[in-house]
């Protein structure tokens, strides 16, 4: 009898101590499992998805700076060392994007043969129209590239865009600009880089008011602001930059990838009927498995609780 006792209170212990341990690995889990679960997904949607998105963002700037770059250099030539200087002087002094200076002067340096002009003609006239865009932009409250593309096009040909800017080019103003350039000749006369001076100077003359904006408003807020965006734009390419290498080396990581992959492709699409029916059975119940056993785990969690009810 005394045996049996004694069993009795040692079996009683084991189940105390074990309802303890039940008692401290569930609270562990609904304490501090829950935390770190959710202190998991606090930082996942409060750093390590914002620090992605901006670190894809500062790549895809730097990557695009780096393709303008690129592209400067090949279409300047041997022009392009003093364009660069010039963009460089430009946000110095009025604190413009030397990158949108630089892009500026591309797009117009690129119509020179079209236009019949000299590459030392090509650049000074597109230097000029990169700084006149941006005396537009500070005149009449519209952003640089509106500005110069409504000049680029005028040199094209198409002068719509200028009647935002109350502009009209037509006869009178092209014998006018004819005449400052001392050119005597007929229309039909002109060369094709004469015509492109004439228009030159025709855009010049309908702008005068709008040349020295830019320094004559240079402390005005929007102003600054643009000035400050500038400053913010060059910190994220230079942090951009910084990050291509890691770009480059996940993209090498994917490229590397493909070779498998497209053999994996290659042989389902070479394999029989047969096979690919199987593959595509096992992948629709591997889409389905999850709905099921969460179906599953509802009806056992229903009848669990029926069967408490009922005790």
């Amino acid at each position: 009898m005394a045996n049996v006792i004694t069993l009795t209170t040692q079996l009683l212990g084991v189940a105390a101590v074990q309802g303890q341990l039940n008692q401290l690995a569930s609270s562990l889990e609904s304490t501090l499992g829950g935390r770190i679960a959710k202190l998991g997904g606090v930082l996942t949607a409060a750093v390590t998805t914002p620090i992605l998105g901006i670190g894809i963002a500062l790549g895809h700037m730097a990557i695009g700076a780096r393709e303008a770059e690129q592209k400067f250099g090949v279409l300047m030539g041997g022009m392009a060392e003093d364009a660069r200087q010039f963009s460089k002087e430009f946000q110095a002094s009025m604190g413009v994007s030397a990158r949108q200076t630089r892009e500026f002067i591309t797009q117009m340096f690129s119509m020179r043969d079209s236009l019949g002009l000299t590459e030392k003609g090509a650049l000074s006239m597109s230097e000029s129209f990169a700084t006149l865009a941006q005396d537009m932009a500070a005149l009449h409250n519209v952003s640089p590239e509106q500005a110069f593309q409504a000049l680029r096009m005028a040199m094209l040909g198409n002068e719509r865009p200028l009647r935002q800017f109350s502009v009209v080019l037509n006869e009178s103003t092209e014998a006018l600009a004819r005449s400052t350039l001392g050119i005597t000749k007929e229309k039909d006369e002109l060369t094709q880089g004469e015509k492109a001076m004439v228009r030159y100077v025709e855009l010049q003359t309908a702008f005068a008011k709008s040349q020295g904006a830019l320094a004559n408003n240079i402390n005005e807020p929007l102003i600054q602001l643009r000035a400050l965006h500038v400053q913010f734009e060059d910190m994220m390419v230079s942090l951009g930059t910084l990050l291509i290498p890691v770009f480059s080396a996940f993209l090498a990581l994917v490229r590397s990838a493909v070779p498998t992959i497209k053999g994996l492709v290659d042989s389902f699409v070479n394999a029989t009927d047969m096979t690919k029916g199987l593959a595509l059975v096992f992948i629709g119940l591997l889409a389905v498995m999850g709905p099921v056993l969460t179906v599953i785990g509802g009806v056992i969690r229903a009848f669990a609780l029926l069967a408490g009810g009922v005790r």
